[in-house]
C-alpha cells in the first residue's frame, strides 16, 4: 500500500506548482488522437511498449491550464483565442466559453466524467460532461462522489445561495446582511457510497447544515461539514452562543473556544478534531479530541490529523508551550518521538503496519540559517530496517509492507524574477534500505499492487524518464501533471498501474503530448 508520494520539489509560490499561464499562440491541434504504436520486441524487463500521440501543438503554443485524468489516459486543457476559451480532451474540443475558471477542472475518481466552471464577470455556469447549468453570479468548484456518479457544487446570485447536486437546485437560502463565518458558497461532501451528501449555507444571519436537501440544524456560524461512509452521521463544526462545538446529526458536542479542523476515519465511524480552550480566542491551548476523548494539551498542533487505512490509529504532530520548538510526534495519544528546531513538521500517513510517517523541514533551535529535511516513522523500524531521520524527502511502501523505497536529496535554489523555487540538484534512490541510483531529481516512486514492480519517475541528463525495476524508458521533456511547467527541473509527475498490470503515463516531447503504456514481463 502506498502511504506517501514522493514530492521532490518545494515551491515558494503555489501558482508555479504545476499549471502555468503563458501567453498563447494560435490554436492548432489534432482533431483526434493517433493510433497506438506498438513495439512488440522485448526491451529489458518490458514485454512491449505502446505509444499514442494525444495532441500536437504548434511551436510555442501552450495551454492556459491543463489536467491529466486519474488513470493517466487523458489530458484536458484550455486554449485561448479571440477572447474565447476552448476546452479540449485529447485534442477533441468539448466546449467553448467566454472563460474557464482556473483550477475548476476536475475528473471523477473513475476518470469517466469531467466538469469545470465556465464564464466570466458575474455570469458563470457549471459544465458537467459537456452539459451546461443555468447561469449564476458565481459557482464553486465542482465535486464528484467517490464513484463519480454524482456531482455537487455551491452557487449564488443576488442575495440567494443555492446548493447544486446532480443538476438540481436545493432551496435558495437568503444571504446574510453581514457576513458571518459560514462559507458563502460552500460546496458539497458525499458519503463513500455516494448515496448521501451534506453541505453548509448561510440563512439570513444564521448558518444551516443541510443533509440530502434537508436542514439538520441552525447555528450562529459554521465552518466545515463531514459525512460518514454510509451517510448516517453528519458532523459539522458550528458556533452557538459564542462557543464552538462539533454537532453530530444536529446534537451539539462539548463547547470550546475554537475548533480548527475535523477528520473522519476511512471507515466513516470515527472522528478526530483539534479543539482550543483558554481565556479568549486569541490565547487558546489546543488538544486533539478523538471519539470525544480529549488528549494532551499543546500550544500548537499541525493542521492535519491522519487516520490509518484500517481506521484503528490516529496520528498528528504538536508543539509545547514551555519549549516552543520541541516537536512531539503523537500516535494514538502517545508521544513516540521528539524533534528540536524551528520549521515545520506534519504527519504524512501510515505504513501498512500502522506506524505513523512524519516529514518536514527543520532549522536549528536558534533559528540559524540553513536547515535539513526530516522524515521518520514514529520511532519504529520499517521492514526490519531503519529509515533515516534526516535528508529524506518521502518514503513509499509495498502493499504488504515488506518493501520500501525513499530518496535523499541535495537541493539548490534557482530564481526567476521575484519568485524563487527550490529544486533538487541530486537525488539518491534507496530501495529496501540499500543505495540504488542517483538522479538530478525524483518526482515519484510507486510499487505495483503485488510489490514486485518498482516504478520511478526521475530526471537524468536533463530529461525525464520512467524507470521500471531499474530499466530506463524513453527520455521526455516532461512527464505527468507538470508537463507544461516552465521550470523543467520540476516537470516530473507520476506513473499509474492499470488493472492489467501495465504502467501508464502521459509525457511531453517538444510540442507533442504522448500517452505511453509499458507492459512488464510476467513471471
Amino acid at each position: 500500500m502506498k502511504t506517501g508520494e514522493i514530492v521532490s520539489v518545494v515551491l515558494a509560490a503555489a501558482v508555479l506548482a504545476w499549471c502555468q499561464e503563458p501567453i498563447m499562440a494560435q490554436e492548432n491541434v489534432k482533431d483526434s488522437p493517433a493510433t497506438m504504436k506498438k513495439e512488440d520486441q522485448a526491451q529489458g524487463n518490458l514485454a512491449a511498449r505502446e505509444t499514442e500521440t494525444l495532441v500536437k501543438f504548434d511551436a510555442g503554443v501552450r495551454p492556459k491550464t491543463h489536467l491529466i485524468s486519474p488513470d493517466n489516459t487523458r489530458i484536458a486543457y484550455v486554449l485561448e483565442r479571440d477572447g474565447k476559451a476552448a476546452v479540449f480532451i485529447n485534442g477533441k474540443r468539448i466546449g467553448e466559453h467566454d472563460g474557464v475558471r482556473m483550477g475548476s477542472m476536475v475528473y471523477s475518481p473513475t476518470a469517466k466524467r469531467f466538469a469545470y466552471v465556465a464564464g466570466k464577470d458575474k455570469a458563470w455556469k457549471l459544465v458537467v460532461d459537456g452539459k451546461e447549468s443555468k447561469t449564476y453570479e458565481d459557482i464553486m468548484h465542482p465535486v464528484f462522489s467517490p464513484s463519480g456518479e454524482r456531482v455537487g457544487s455551491g452557487a449564488w446570485s443576488g442575495n440567494q445561495k443555492f446548493i447544486l447536486v446532480d443538476g438540481e437546485e436545493f432551496s435558495p437560502y437568503e444571504m446574510p446582511e453581514k457576513r458571518n463565518m459560514t462559507p458563502w458558497a460552500a460546496s458539497v461532501v458525499f458519503s463513500a457510497d455516494g448515496k448521501h451528501w451534506a453541505s453548509l449555507s448561510p440563512k439570513k444571519n444564521d448558518a444551516v447544515v443541510i443533509a440530502d436537501g434537508k436542514e439538520t440544524g441552525v447555528y450562529d456560524a459554521a465552518t466545515s461539514v463531514a459525512i460518514s461512509a454510509v451517510g448516517d452521521k453528519i458532523w459539522a463544526v458550528v458556533m452557538k452562543d459564542e462557543k464552538w462545538h462539533v454537532a453530530l446529526n444536529g446534537k451539539l458536542g462539548k463547547a470550546y473556544g475554537g475548533i480548527s479542523m475535523i477528520a473522519v476515519s476511512p471507515d466513516g465511524n470515527r472522528i478526530a478534531y483539534v479543539a482550543g480552550s483558554g481565556p479568549d480566542h486569541h490565547n487558546l491551548s489546543w488538544r486533539v479530541v478523538v471519539d470525544e476523548t480529549e488528549q494532551e494539551q499543546y500550544a500548537y498542533i499541525s493542521p492535519k490529523i491522519v487516520f490509518s487505512p484500517d481506521s484503528k490509529h490516529v496520528g498528528y504532530v504538536a508543539r509545547g508551550s514551555a519549549q516552543p520548538w520541541n516537536w512531539a510526534i503523537v500516535l494514538d495519544g502517545e508521544v513516540k518521538k521528539r524533534l528540536q528546531g524551528s520549521g515545520h513538521i506534519a504527519p504524512d500517513g501510515f505504513t501498512p503496519a500502522g506506524l505513523l510517517i512524519y516529514s518536514g523541514f527543520l532549522i536549528g533551535g536558534n533559528r540559524m540559517p540553513g536547515g535539513k529535511k526530516v522524515l521518520g516513522i514514529a520511532g519504529e523500524k520499517a521492514g526490519g530496517k531503519e529509515i533515516a531521520d534526516e535528508g529524506v524527502s518521502a518514503v513509499t511502501f509495498s502493499a504488504d509492507g515488506t518493501r520500501f523505497a525513499y530518496v535523499t536529496e541535495i537541493c539548490r535554489q534557482i530564481q526567476k524574477g521575484a519568485t524563487s523555487v527550490i529544486v533538487v540538484d541530486k537525488a539518491t534512490l534507496f530501495i529496501d534500505g540499500k543505495q540504488d541510483q542517483e538522479f538530478e531529481n525524483v518526482a515519484s516512486i510507486e510499487f505495483s499492487p503485488d510489490g514486485k514492480q518498482l516504478v520511478v519517475v526521475a530526471r537524468k541528463a536533463g530529461k525525464w524518464l520512467v524507470i521500471i525495476n531499474g530499466k530506463e524508458g524513453p527520455a521526455y521533456d516532461a512527464i505527468g501533471r507538470g508537463i507544461f511547467n516552465e521550470f523543467e527541473q520540476l516537470a516530473g509527475g507520476k506513473a499509474i498501474f492499470a488493472a492489467d498490470g501495465s504502467i501508464c503515463y502521459i509525457a511531453r516531447k517538444g510540442d507533442e503530448v504522448i500517452f505511453v503504456r509499458e507492459k512488464p514481463v510476467k513471471d
